[in-house]
């Protein structure tokens, strides 16, 4: 018999993990990609929210003149949303945010409990010093910690630039 006759065709075995090599390569990436994107997607649905959040207690103020939205009690769970789901223009500017990003409670046909939540699951909170003195709308992004410095990655932390502040006056 012949050499040649006896030669297979086929990939050797440096080359096939070489190959292996690559595509693992090529995947790690993909996942470090898949990773920043859906980051920078809760950070853009979070600013929303709290724009939108923002836009309904300004809406509140306007039609309550003389019962402005209660100042921020700096507390974890500041329970005062529920007041925006009693005014209309304030509940259907509430209404646009994402079904994930609120939670209601009803109890006899009465909302009782109103929650904003950031993307990462975690509640918002709203503070006001005093009457004209500036509003703010703070989350405290994926690691769940108010007042945290940002990480490398930025996070939506009441001291980051991803926070929404408003200078509205009221």
């Amino acid at each position: 018999m012949n050499k040649s006759a006896r030669t297979r065709g086929g990939f050797t075995l440096v080359e096939l993990l070489a190959v292996i090599t690559i595509m693992m390569i090529l995947a790690g990436i993909g996942v470090y990609a898949g990773r920043r994107f859906i980051r920078s997607a809760k950070v853009t649905q979070s600013r929303t929210t709290m724009k939108l959040v923002l836009a309904a207690i300004l809406e509140y103020d306007k039609a309550n003149p003389s019962a402005r939205f209660p100042d921020g009690l700096g507390s974890e769970n500041d329970a005062n949303f529920y007041l925006l789901a009693g005014n209309e223009q304030a509940k259907q500017i509430l209404m646009e945010i994402s079904p994930t990003s609120r939670k209601t409670l009803v109890v006899g046909g009465v909302v009782t409990e109103f929650r904003i939540l950031d993307a990462w699951g975690g509640e918002m909170r709203y503070s006001r010093k005093g009457p004209g003195e500036s509003r703010r709308i703070d989350s405290a992004g994926p690691d769940g910690v108010f007042g945290a410095p940002p990480t490398p990655e930025g996070t939506v932390h009441p001291d980051a630039a991803d926070n929404v502040n408003s200078n509205s006056n009221g």
